[in-house]
């Protein structure tokens, strides 16, 4: 079964890289397969962050990533 992760990439009140993970709620059962598909999703949302340009008037952007 696919699971979804829905991520807003925003930022803080300081113009620093935000991300908004959804997806996550609740008690998750995971093989260590699964763990480190997740943590490599977490690095290309990690990284997407990052590229982000941090200024006044930024516009939220909208991701969902599965796994």
């Amino acid at each position: 079964m696919k699971r979804q992760l829905n991520v807003t990439l925003c930022q803080t009140w300081d113009k620093k890289p935000l991300a908004t993970v959804d997806g996550l709620a609740g008690m998750m059962e995971l093989r260590p397969d699964d763990l480190r598909i997740l943590a490599r999703k977490f690095m290309i949302i990690a990284d997407e962050a990052d590229k982000q340009p941090m200024r006044r008037g930024y516009m939220r952007k909208w991701r969902v990533y599965t796994w």
